[in-house]
């Protein structure tokens, strides 16, 4: 079966691998086109691509790049043709917008974390948030919308349609409301590709844990938590941790290790 037209969404991560990423001059066998060809595929847009043998593979994006060469007036070579009206639309629109271009790609990808959690976001809820982000126009506004919608991302992966869940760190169970998707390794110091990845982050009440391990009062070490012996500190935040040192972390696997060793070695510092 053919595959079915580019929508918006899709021509803009193609764009931005174009006037971004050097796509001009990319070969047809480059990581990058891979890469942006596995995104596409994990977009729940078209819902079911298993009837599509070829959607979106790399054949398919290296001849949108060469699409977009037919509409640059820098280009000096030959573009391809065949380019659709919205092509040169969203081409025309982000020509001279690179940043806010680059942006707008970014929060698409948000989307496409992971297909196990995409396969618990509806084609509704994804069209739903993704207009929320193509129609803001402030810098200021898109990155709020960035992380609202990374953190709604994050919190389905973690608590899906559950209404209770146990704590990481106490191992006591409370309803989600009294929970919070916690990050591993700070946001602050994480990549945009780290920012992405469902690891990074686990589930910790707000009855103390979170914050205990927030400001690194507890550390997880070799798979168990220990207490960093932090100050100021009172008998009450003592005996909190005492309550939760040398216990096991079920989150520590081969795929966290890197984020608890980081949260480690920053507060071990400090």
């Amino acid at each position: 079966m053919r595959s079915p037209k580019w929508n918006r969404d899709e021509i803009i991560i193609c764009l931005n691998l174009y006037l971004n990423e050097g796509g001009r001059t990319l070969q047809k066998n480059d990581q990058k086109i891979q890469e942006v060809s596995q995104i596409l595929n994990q977009l729940p847009s078209f819902g079911d691509k298993s009837n599509y043998q070829k959607f979106r593979n790399v054949n398919g994006v290296y001849m949108k790049l060469g699409n977009f060469k037919t509409f640059d007036s820098t280009y000096t070579g030959s573009g391809l043709k065949g380019g659709s009206k919205l092509d040169k639309i969203v081409f025309d629109e982000f020509f001279t917008q690179k940043e806010k271009l680059k942006q707008i790609a970014e929060n698409i990808q948000i989307l496409t974390l992971q297909s196990d959690v995409l396969s618990n976001i509806t084609e509704d809820e994804y069209e739903d948030l993704l207009t929320k982000i193509l129609n803001l126009k402030e810098t200021e506004k898109l990155t709020l919308v960035n992380r609202r919608t990374e953190q709604e991302i994050l919190k389905k992966h973690l608590f899906g349609k559950k209404t209770t869940t146990t704590c990481a760190c106490c191992n006591k169970e409370y309803p989600i409301s009294y929970l919070v998707s916690a990050h591993i390794k700070r946001r602050s110091n994480c990549s945009q590709t780290e920012k992405r990845d469902l690891n990074v982050v686990f589930p910790m009440c707000k009855f103390g844990c979170d914050e205990l391990f927030e400001n690194g009062y507890i550390v997880v070490e070799n798979g168990q938590f220990h207490s960093m012996n932090k100050v100021p500190t009172t008998k009450d935040i003592d005996l909190y941790i005492n309550q939760i040192e040398g216990k096991r972390c079920t989150y520590y696997n081969s795929d966290t290790e890197q984020y608890f060793k980081w949260h480690f070695e920053f507060h071990n510092i400090k």
